[in-house]
């Protein structure tokens, strides 16, 4: 258990900067990882910390890399729940204004859960599809101000995009 010190605004800055200089390493590791490994224990670790360094602030920039591979994870049975907690994390970013854009990369990914959600309801399997429609919720909770920004963009693909996921999600 860790133990709590009182620190100055100051040093509290400091330590951050530190932490946060040292996450291309923490990156690089996490790519290894997923590159290396299969076994679900080492990779639910993975999505922890990755999920850890969400919540510390690490912006959704240095971790776009890892979408493919955290969407595809949902199919994977060993490392669902995992990979489901560290996409929830992912969708309460603070970053969703700040990147717009890459915000709206996700929405693709969110679209296919429909995939996931129908074979889950087709099989009986509660727990999954209450997961999937739990994810495509938060998304919708989290970024609806982006999606109605895409919803009124010039931008043909956009809409359609944003159109998809309103039918989605009603």
């Amino acid at each position: 258990m860790f133990s709590r010190i009182v620190v100055s605004k100051a040093q509290r800055a400091s330590i951050r900067a530190e932490l946060e200089s040292q996450f291309p390493t923490v990156l690089s590791y996490i790519q290894f990882i997923i590159s290396t490994y299969n076994q679900a224990d080492i990779l639910g670790k993975m999505f922890s910390c990755l999920s850890k360094w969400l919540e510390f602030g690490i912006s959704i920039v240095k971790v776009e890399s890892l979408f493919d591979y955290l969407f595809n994870s949902l199919n994977n049975e060993t490392i669902f729940d995992d990979a489901s907690n560290c996409i929830i994390v992912l969708f309460t970013s603070p970053d969703a204004l700040k990147y717009p854009s890459i915000f709206s990369h996700l929405l693709p990914y969110v679209l296919q859960l429909e995939l996931i959600l129908d074979q889950s309801l087709m099989i009986g399997d509660k727990e999954k599809a209450e997961w999937i429609t739990k994810l495509i919720t938060q998304f919708g909770e989290n970024l609806a101000q982006l999606i109605i920004q895409m919803a009124i963009t010039p931008n043909q693909q956009s809409q359609t995009l944003a159109h998809r996921f309103c039918c989605l999600v009603m």
